[in-house]
């Protein structure tokens, strides 16, 4: 229950991030790779001294994926090498394969002005995207491989690793919904299954049970969301707005094809413990020997200034 803050080696300048995914260093038991999306101010608009100085097509934003690697235990994190591609344009969150391989989320086609607001509400503009990319394993400076993925899906956001080890789960934000896919040698995803929720569905995570047996499982995928997240774009304006959470928990409820899901709220807050809920994860508590499984939920949210963490049962 203590969090450690990590110095960075090898990485100056602005680290504005947004979605992260962590893999095992298959090379190292105590080793993790971190990759995290950062959302650089770019110099090209704001060195500009007048709109005409800026080029034609130039954002605000450089948003890039940084590649880190931590050894467990210790105190700083080092800087692998920073990822750019013309693909990578709205950059939300990650699903890692490998230190050489991942997928990242384009949440929104449009950066900002009245057609972002109309990809929040319109439930057809589906212009979204996720993006494959291929680092190369020689050298840094070898050119990096992207391709599109998947697209047609609404505001895709959050990704999430599922029940085995090239299960993807996608979360369509706005639309408050779940969707299971898997690649192919391609790297394109098909989609298999959907989870549909009652709020705002952000970056999903799945927990595997420990302690299941062939009659008792509780693995699921646990997801936080927004209760009122169409005054978003209101409460965010106001730095002492609340805006209420919640994170549901859903485990398949049978086998086989049209099996369906079970789903259930798991932990709810009014706003004032915590403030916006984007992010949720389950760590097992050791069984005591009533049957009870139990575990720890830790909560947090992009407006939030704390994390919560709180017992439930499973």
């Amino acid at each position: 229950m203590k969090s450690t803050r990590l110095a960075f080696t090898n990485f100056k300048g602005p680290f504005v991030t947004h979605g992260i995914d962590v893999i095992q260093d298959q090379q190292h038991e105590r080793a993790v790779y971190i990759f995290a999306v950062n959302h650089l101010p770019n110099p090209a608009y704001f060195n500009a001294t007048s709109d005409s100085e800026i080029p034609e097509g130039t954002h605000k934003a450089r948003s890039q994926v940084e590649l880190f690697h931590h050894i467990l235990g210790s105190k700083t994190i080092q800087h692998i090498r920073s990822i750019n591609h013309p693909l990578i344009e709205t950059p939300n969150d990650i699903y890692a394969e490998s230190p050489e391989s991942f997928y990242v989320t384009n949440d929104h086609f449009y950066r900002e002005g009245a057609m972002r607001h109309i990809e929040d509400v319109w439930s057809s503009a589906k212009w979204s995207s996720i993006i494959h990319v291929q680092l190369p394993t020689n050298t840094k400076d070898t050119e990096i491989q992207a391709s599109v993925a998947l697209t047609g899906l609404w505001n895709n956001n959050g990704l999430g690793h599922g029940r085995t080890t090239n299960e993807m789960i996608i979360s369509s934000a706005i639309g408050g919904e779940l969707y299971i896919a898997t690649p192919d040698s391609n790297h394109s995803l098909s989609i298999s299954d959907s989870i549909a929720f009652d709020t705002v569905t952000d970056n999903p995570s799945y927990y595997v049970d420990p302690y299941a047996t062939s009659d008792d499982d509780v693995s699921g995928v646990v997801v936080a969301g927004i209760s009122r997240g169409i005054r978003l774009p209101v409460t965010a304006k106001d730095p002492d707005a609340i805006d209420p959470v919640q994170v549901w928990y859903a485990r398949p409820s049978g086998s086989g094809v049209g099996a369906g899901w079970e789903k259930r709220l798991l932990f709810e807050d009014d706003g004032i413990r915590i403030r916006t809920a984007s992010a949720a994860v389950l760590v097992p508590v050791e069984m005591n020997g009533d049957g009870v499984k139990r575990a720890w939920l830790f909560v947090t949210g992009f407006m939030s200034e704390r994390m919560v963490a709180v017992q439930v049962e499973l």
